[in-house]
């Protein structure tokens, strides 16, 4: 790593960089959100380390005054003050020296078994898990994360916590973590160094798990160092950490600490917990295993997937209410710390309290749950204007909203009504409350407007309307403004819930390709409704925000887009640049409009506009390639680079979860992360292939979705050489085509297990299977093959749009025509291998058994393949 410590600890107040847009996301990749491989997922890789610091750099924040206000501000207690029995340096036998850390942990333990003396029912265990990895929380993505090695793990107050259950990594009851080093000048916030650059990740990681475990708003760790204490507080935005003391003869800070934690002001287990969040008891979880058996529910895996389970209530913005939900099994997981750290769940509505007639009927939903910044539009915002401006009969790939709104904006109502410490908020009210489809700036202001009268039953315990039992909101994050300035107010997070009808699985839990694909086309569509009909635009397709709809009946959608976080709302940015109104049904993909007057002095309006245009937003694997061009000059966000993500998606699921010649870690070398030169070269490495050699990515005895993805290729390509621009419709067109073959001519069932993060080898020795790109200038004739699957599409018409669709459809600019021969049969046949788990990584030149045809035929291509590459690299083109 490049990265000291001293750029992670802010003393003194962040720094945008010069060039960025006020309030912009700045240009960082966080810890590994989407693993690609497994160097992705093991604890001492580069890429893991890399990914770490570049999330923590400058948002480890140090609080400036004494530990006791410290404890006033972020551990609030019900009990701050209580009458403890004395004690005589509990930590006498702790005598850390260099080279012995863990042979101290003895009198550590013993010292901290001391300090519950007084706690009764709300005694914590601590438990040496120094020598035990643990892995994930969550099973179901554990090869998406390395394991992690607490030094001791802190139960919850009043369990009983074993060795062996932190072995077998039962961070359900795990509530805390400490880690200890043996000297003082390992203190990793006390100066710069590299060398501590681990321990502070290993903080992160810990404070991360506890969070996604037990849906935290804040996670407590603490960092031992010699003699010395600190205490650390993450949440969704940053951690704040506290002024060192002494173990030795400020033992009762400590003491304090754990009582105040164990206590907290609001909440039943402890502080950070969310008070509208609780555990199943053994009656709750039968309940639902009821609920979902004549629902025709896959219980496989039941038994793990509850134990992560949760009750929740979901504050809804239209109504002002409350309604309960029981979130059983997570389906997508963004495990970033510093992060939107958007969760999506299985849901039910918890019926049982219910007197109209449902309680029996709960239907099954999807929850998300998140935190967007502060000065972002609320997604709510995206999800009202899909339902008010696309018909409900048109509707196709696009979620539903059922309930839902942002718990943050309506806890920091409450609060500034009653709390003494809203001066905290000065001149940055605008940005926390801002407007949403449901309250107005006048409504705000309002106590008895509909969004400070939500007081249902449990939820009604975040904030009574007399009075806050905490100094700040929870909800919604303070850390910046209380550590470095109500100025720091645009980092803050807000914490939204919604729950959507439509109800799905991942995209790469598809059953066969005709299902993904049909699900995907569906996904492209609803994004098309979006933008066109609504003025919506994306901006973050990615492996995760794709779904698969469980059980769509005839003629209904397939798949659907979801998480509106990044989106834009188009009309308002295009009358903005424009200075008049725009008819959004009349201006389809509106490229050059955005591309146009680039040397022209914006107005004030244009410069916000445009700042937020040229945001880089999405998930790394998946974006544009123009985004990862030069960040001096960024690309403004249009369809056509959400139209290059789901085609970057598409590859990436079909590589890692299809049977194919070029093998599956393929996908290694041509996603590459956290480097943007080496991402955007290996993607348009990728784009830039000759014909002859695109042909190499043939699907075993899948045809159809062969001729799709060469089709889809052709358009990224075109639309990378400027020559015709990628839209809607062209893409639709070739997925429709697909889709219009017989259902027959599909295979069965041809999902395969991806396998490589369970197999380690170095991205350098892949780099050399991946083809040298032809000049973007000069690209190479068409193959006679690609000739016959084209046969009369090569006029430049636009494919009709149709939905559901219909089989007869237009050939698009660069669709290949369905139209088989013999010799394509006869070439698909011999390419494909039977199994490729234990072939060689496949490119242009592998090589079978010595002496064959086919052999011979690969070794000719190879070396044309060789003396292309060359004339490519002294021609200047890019390579990998």
């Amino acid at each position: 790593m490049s990265l000291s410590t001293g750029s992670y600890c802010n003393l003194a107040g962040p720094s945008g960089g010069e060039g960025m847009a006020p309030h912009a996301t700045p240009y960082s990749v966080g810890s590994i959100y989407t693993a690609n491989t497994r160097q992705d997922v093991l604890q001492g890789s580069a890429t893991v380390k890399d990914a770490w610091a570049s999330e923590l750099d400058n948002r480890i924040l140090s609080w400036s005054n004494d530990f006791e206000s410290y404890l006033d501000t972020f551990v609030p207690s019900s009990d701050p003050n209580p009458t403890l029995p004395a004690l005589n340096n509990p930590f006498s036998e702790y005598d850390p020296k260099p080279g012995q850390e863990v042979k101290s942990y003895t009198g550590l333990l013993s010292g901290l078994d001391e300090l519950m003396l007084g706690f009764g029912d709300k005694k914590m265990t601590f438990v040496d898990a120094s020598s035990t990895p643990l892995a994930f929380p969550f099973y179901a993505f554990a090869d998406n994360h390395h394991k992690s090695k607490p030094d001791i793990a802190i139960s919850g107050p009043g369990v009983a916590l074993t060795r062996n259950e932190v072995t077998a990594s039962k961070w359900e009851k795990i509530l805390s973590i400490l880690e200890a080093k043996s000297d003082e000048a390992q203190d990793p916030f006390l100066r710069p160094g590299q060398v501590h650059d681990s321990t502070i990740i290993q903080l992160a990681r810990n404070a991360r798990n506890l969070m996604l475990t037990h849906g935290l708003l804040a996670a407590f760790v603490i960092g031992v160092y010699g003699r010395v204490v600190r205490v650390a507080r993450f949440d969704h935005t940053c951690a704040v950490v506290s002024q060192p003391f002494n173990i030795h003869t400020d033992y009762e800070k400590l003491r304090r600490f754990f009582w105040r934690f164990t206590h907290p002001a609001i909440g039943k287990v402890v502080v950070g917990c969310d008070p509208t969040v609780s555990r199943l008891d053994v009656h709750d979880k039968a309940w639902v295993k009821d609920q979902l058996r004549p629902l025709g529910e896959n219980l496989a895996g039941f038994d793990k997937d509850i134990v992560h389970a949760r009750r929740t209530y979901v504050y809804d913005d239209k109504t002002a209410t409350m309604t309960p939900y029981i979130m059983y099994k997570a389906v997508d997981m963004n495990a970033r710390l510093f992060s939107r750290a958007t969760t999506v769940w299985r849901a039910l509505e918890d019926t049982r309290s219910r007197s109209d007639g449902m309680a029996s009927k709960p239907k099954v939903r999807i929850l998300k749950d998140s935190w967007r910044q502060v000065v972002r539009q609320s997604e709510a915002s995206f999800y009202h204007r899909l339902a008010d401006r696309i018909p409900e009969e048109e509707r196709c790939g696009l979620p539903k909203l059922e309930c839902g709104g942002d718990l943050g904006q309506w806890e920091v109502r409450q609060w500034e009504q009653t709390s003494p410490n809203v001066s905290h908020m000065d001149g940055q009210r605008e940005i926390r409350l801002s407007p949403g489809p449901y309250n107005s700036p006048t409504d705000s202001d309002d106590p008895s407007s509909p969004s400070s009268r939500a007081e249902d039953a449990e939820g009604s315990s975040i904030a009574p309307p007399d009075t806050f039992p905490i100094p700040f909101p929870l909800h919604q994050t303070f850390s910046w403004t209380l550590a470095l300035g109500p100025e720091y107010t645009f980092r803050e997070r807000s914490h939204m819930r919604f729950v959507v009808e439509q109800v799905g699985r991942p995209i790469t839990a598809f059953k066969n390709t005709r299902e993904l694909v049909g699900a995907f086309r569906d996904a492209i569509y609803g994004h098309m409704l979006a933008y066109q009909k609504a003025g919506v635009l994306h901006r973050d397709i990615s492996v995760g925000n794709i779904l698969i709809v469980d059980k769509p009946g005839d003629g209904s959608c397939r798949g659907f887009i979801h998480d509106f976080d990044y989106s834009s709302m188009v009309e308002e940015i295009l009358e903005a640049l424009d200075e008049a109104p725009v008819d959004i049904s009349s201006y389809g993909d509106v490229d050059v409009v955005w591309e146009t007057d680039e040397e022209d002095s914006p107005s004030p309006d244009q410069e916000d506009v445009h700042a937020n245009l040229k945001e880089r937003t999405g998930t790394y694997y998946f974006m544009a390639m123009d985004f990862l061009k030069a960040r001096d000059r960024p690309a403004i966000h249009t369809p056509r680079h959400d139209l290059e993500s789901f085609y970057w998606v598409l590859l990436w699921v079909v590589l890692r979860h299809t049977k194919h010649k070029l093998g599956k870690r393929y996908c290694e070398a041509l996603f590459v992360y956290n480097n943007d030169r080496s991402a955007r070269d290996a993607k348009s490495g990728w784009v830039y292939r000759t014909d002859e050699d695109a042909a190499t990515l043939i699907f075993f005895k899948n045809l159809n979705l062969t001729i799709l993805l060469r089709s889809y290729h052709r358009l990224i390509r075109e639309n990378t050489e400027k020559k015709v621009a990628i839209t809607h419709e062209s893409v639709l067109a070739i997925f429709d085509q697909a889709l219009a073959t017989p259902e027959e001519e599909w295979p069965v069932s041809d999902w395969e297990k991806c396998v490589l993060l369970e197999q380690t080898k170095s991205r350098d020795s892949l780099m050399h299977h991946v083809l040298t790109p032809s000049p973007p200038s000069q690209p190479p004739p068409l193959p006679a093959l690609i000739n016959s699957l084209r046969g009369a599409t090569a006029d430049a018409g636009t494919g009709t749009v149709a939905h559901p669709p219909q089989g007869s459809v237009r050939s698009a600019p660069g669709m290949i025509n369905s139209t088989t021969t013999n010799a394509v049969k006869k070439r698909r046949n011999e390419a494909e291998p039977e199994d490729d788990a234990d072939q060689p990584i496949a490119g242009p030149s592998r090589i079978t058994s010595r002496g064959s045809t086919a052999s011979k035929r690969r070794r000719t291509v190879a070396k044309a393949n060789n003396k292309s590459s060359s004339r490519s690299r002294r021609n200047g083109s890019p390579r990998l």
